[in-house]
């Protein structure tokens, strides 16, 4: 450590000094020297205070240090291993604020449960087989977290996570969800298993308000909403069309103002398609996060205008969201839709309709940038996934989960980003995934 201080103070970069200490103590070891260090790199941090990077610093799981190639130096040992990405594009890796994860593993398997043995252990094997087969998918496409939000009642997909976990072989970070009506069930389940760790963890409650709430049960749901918030837990409840969602923002009105909770639990929205004008300031007034999935729109918007009507300039309101000040969050809602984060960026960032039909972008006053739609699948994304402590960003102390792709997006016509590959995956500083 002695040397290490030396170099730097003689250089004079006390701010690389404080970083690189920060890592180090997150890093958990006393060697303050890279054991990977990335030169010659255009690196989007998704740091608000450094967003772009030449150089980054890798010690084991997590980054000690990030900035100019000419401070990265001072960290650089004898047993460091230097990885030139010769002007390669890496970001954050990408973070999926919805999936039916084993859904998606069972859709690309083809797997017939019925052809399964009916024990528990029997369909306990197919659910890993379709995990095992969903990960290497996501992996492949950049994607380094996923919050799911269940396929087969949640607690069946908890359990699969978890033993791959206990297994060694869960390399995606996932924030499980269960559903809201087994709220008491979850509250049991943290106090005698706690909250998980930083690759797998729970604490969220999912559900779905229906749009013209007589197909849900509203009063039961109400009553969900506020024990469940009253008792410390997390939620992320699905709503469509606009009376759902001006609904489901009064409940969670109610809960923040009423129940024993606390503003730093995660509301959120899943979809929050179609809003009232009214609903915009609610969001950001109310701390809920939009959890939003930007392919949607351009499938939808192929005929949305001609079922919706006038309601349609409140449809997929990107632009609108974030002007409000909400915390706009990205995903897939895969199987819904393509798990590729890449395919939710264009859709954000043209919203070109998937038939061609709307080139300049369907209702294009509500595109957003590259940059703030990077940010709702990093960033953001973290924050909406209660990981925004060790992922989401770039940055000394954080975990080195990250991709490496073929084309730099700030320097492209977005209309290209569907061709745009993931060349590297890595997570915790571990490659997961490099294209053949």
């Amino acid at each position: 450590m002695t040397k290490i201080l030396f170099l730097l103070t003689q250089r004079g970069t006390q701010a690389v000094l404080a970083t690189v200490l920060l890592g180090v103590l997150a890093a958990g070891c006393a060697d303050p020297h890279a054991s990977e260090l990335y030169v010659n790199g255009r690196i989007w941090t998704a740091n608000e205070d450094e967003p772009w990077a030449d150089a980054m610093a890798v010690r084991g799981e997590y980054i000690i240090y990030i900035g100019s190639a000419a401070a990265a130096e001072g960290v650089r040992g004898e047993d460091t291993r230097v990885i030139d990405l010769e002007g390669a594009f890496v970001m954050p890796g990408f973070i999926d604020n919805r999936t039916h994860f084993l859904q998606g593993g069972f859709n690309l398997a083809s797997v017939e449960l019925e052809g399964v043995d009916s024990s528990a252990t029997g369909t306990l094997k197919a659910r890993l087989a379709m995990l095992e087969r969903a990960q290497q998918h996501a992996l492949s496409l950049g994607v380094t977290q996923v919050h799911d939000v269940g396929s087969y009642g949640g607690w069946d997909d908890l359990e699969a996570f978890r033993v791959a976990e206990r297994e060694d072989w869960l390399s995606l970070r996932i924030y499980s969800h269960v559903p809201l009506s087994s709220w008491r069930r979850l509250t049991d389940f943290i106090n005698e298993n706690g909250l998980g760790s930083q690759r797998l963890w729970w604490g969220g409650l999912t559900g779905t308000v229906h749009g013209g709430l007589v197909v849900t049960d509203t009063v039961a749901m109400r009553r969900d909403i506020m024990d469940a918030y009253g008792a410390g837990l997390h939620l992320s409840v699905s709503a469509i069309e606009d009376r759902a969602n001006d609904w489901l923002l009064g409940v969670y009105a109610e809960a923040r103002a009423n129940t024993a909770g606390s503003m730093r639990q995660v509301l959120r929205i899943e979809g929050a398609q179609h809003l009232s004008p009214a609903a915009f300031g609610r969001f950001a007034e109310l701390g809920v996060v939009p959890s939003m999935q930007p392919y949607h729109a351009i499938d939808d918007g192929r005929w949305a205008e001609a079922r919706i009507g006038e309601p349609i300039r409140t449809t997929y309101a990107f632009r609108s969201l974030l002007d409000s000040g909400a915390g706009l969050t990205f995903g897939s809602d895969w199987t819904a839709a393509p798990l590729n984060p890449l395919l939710g960026v264009y859709a954000a960032v043209t919203r070109r309709t998937i038939d061609g039909a709307h080139p300049d972008g369907w209702v294009p006053e509500e595109k957003i940038t590259l940059e703030e739609a990077l940010v709702a699948y990093t960033r953001s994304g973290a924050v909406a996934g209660r990981s925004d402590g060790f992922s989401g960003v770039l940055k000394a102390g954080r975990l080195a989960d990250f991709v490496m792709l073929s084309e730099n997006l700030f320097e492209m016509d977005p209309v290209a980003i569907p061709d745009v590959e993931v060349v590297q995956t890595v997570i915790g500083g571990k490659i997961v995934y490099t294209r053949e």
